[in-house]
C-alpha cells in the first residue's frame, strides 16, 4: 500500500536526523514496484518546535492577549483573557473588543488608537475595561499591527496587563495626599488665628 511516516535516519558519521519516508506501491501488469521518497525534515521539525514554543508562550502569558482581523473582529484570545473577563470563547470569538469596553473611556481615545494602529504604528495606553459580570478593571494596553512579509497589515495583536491594583494604590495615595494637604491648611489657619 501507500504510506508516509516520520522516522530517524542515520548519517554516515553515525548522527541521527529526522526524515519523512513515503512509500508508494504500484503495478505494471503482474509486476509490483515500490517507490520510496526520503525527505529530510530537520528544518520542518525545528520550525514546528519553534511554533509550539511561541504558541505556549502566548497561551500561558500572565497578560490578556487577543488577536483581531483588520476590522477589529476577535479571532483568538488566550486563556488569561477568558479568566480575567469571565467570557467564554464562543462569546468572544467573532466579536469586537467593544464587548469589554467599560463605557468610561472617552471615545476620542479609541479614535486615536485606531488612527495609530491603522497607520502601522504601535499604540500604548491605559483603559478601563469591563468583565462579563459588569465589574471593571484597569488595563495597560499595547496594540501592535501584524504585517505580512510585504508590509501589509493583516491583523492586530492586543496585550492587556491588569493594573487595577496599581490604580487602586495610586488613588489611595492621591486621597491621602489630599487629606494631608487639607490637614496642613487647617493647621496653618488655626496657627494664623
Amino acid at each position: 500500500g501507500n504510506m508516509s511516516l516520520e522516522v530517524e535516519a542515520l548519517r554516515k558519521d553515525g548522527s541521527k536526523f529526522p526524515i519523512e519516508l513515503t512509500i508508494s506501491e504500484w503495478r505494471i501488469g503482474d509486476e509490483k514496484f515500490v517507490t520510496s521518497i526520503i525527505r529530510n525534515i530537520t528544518e520542518r521539525r525545528r520550525a514546528g518546535e519553534e511554533l509550539l514554543k511561541l504558541s505556549q508562550t502566548v497561551e500561558q502569558s500572565p497578560n490578556m492577549l487577543f488577536i483581531t482581523n483588520t476590522e477589529g473582529i476577535i479571532e483568538y484570545a488566550n486563556t488569561m483573557f477568558y479568566e480575567v473577563t469571565g467570557y467564554s470563547s464562543h462569546e468572544i470569538l467573532g466579536q469586537s473588543p467593544r464587548i469589554i469596553q467599560s463605557g468610561n473611556t472617552p471615545q476620542a481615545l479609541y479614535r486615536e488608537l485606531w488612527r495609530t494602529i491603522k497607520s502601522g504604528e504601535i499604540w500604548s495606553g491605559e483603559i478601563e475595561d469591563r468583565c462579563k459580570d459588569g465589574s471593571v478593571f484597569w488595563a495597560d494596553i499595547t496594540i501592535s499591527p501584524i504585517k505580512s512579509k510585504d508590509g501589509v497589515i493583516t491583523h492586530y495583536s492586543a496585550i492587556h496587563a491588569d493594573i487595577s491594583d496599581r490604580k487602586e494604590t495610586e488613588n489611595k495615595m492621591r486621597e491621602a495626599k489630599e487629606q494631608a494637604e487639607v490637614a496642613n491648611r487647617s493647621k496653618s489657619d488655626l496657627m494664623a488665628n
